[in-house]
């Protein structure tokens, strides 16, 4: 069971501004896909269009465009821009709507705590700085079912008054199983 927070917090300047540039990137990722499709799709067929009259030869001159060779050329160029405009924005697009996600997902701190685990793992690695911080982090968040594990942490480096704090605050929210703790802890305490 988690609580909610008291209090909502504004956004931040950048959890406002990240949801347009994925947006536009994501765009940006679908457009040059389109590009890059269709001019792989579509490759130049030395046929040009010369005001309605088809051009196929090397000797044919267009009234407004040149000749042949020189209309062929830039067909050529133009399908080698359509090439270089989809495979470069699909990359940057690419990587622009997947920084933007994972900044989402592991950069606000409304996020931070959402894997209740992690400090979980973080302990059981041996870094009890971090699983403390992870899980007092968690709390602040609104994660109550984490004073459980910052308790159990607590306990287990020795400071017992602080452990039986937050099995105390995890009971008085309503945390399943925080009331056990607190109970075994005092026993434990009471037999030293």
């Amino acid at each position: 069971m988690t609580s909610s927070p008291s209090t909502s917090e504004a956004p931040s300047l950048r959890e406002i501004l990240l949801w347009p540039v994925v947006f536009l990137s994501g765009c940006l990722l679908v457009v040059s896909l389109f590009v890059l499709m269709t001019a792989l799709l579509f490759p130049p067929d030395n046929q040009v269009d010369c005001g309605g009259k088809r051009m196929s030869g090397p000797g044919e001159v267009c009234i407004g465009g040149g000749t042949y060779s020189q209309m062929i050329e830039r067909e050529h160029e133009g399908h080698q821009r359509r090439l270089i405009f989809g495979a470069a924005g699909f990359v940057a697009g690419g990587l622009l709507t997947g920084g933007g996600i994972f900044v989402m997902r592991a950069g606000t701190a409304k996020e931070f705590g959402s894997d209740p685990l992690r400090g979980v793992w973080l302990e059981e690695k041996g870094r009890f700085d971090a699983a403390e911080q992870w899980h007092r982090e968690a709390i602040k968040n609104g994660r109550a079912d984490s004073m459980i594990d910052l308790g159990r942490l607590l306990e287990r480096r020795g400071d017992l008054d602080a452990a039986e704090s937050a099995y105390r605050n995890a009971s008085q929210s309503g945390v399943e199983g925080a009331d056990t703790n607190l109970a075994r802890l005092k026993a434990d305490r009471r037999n030293e």
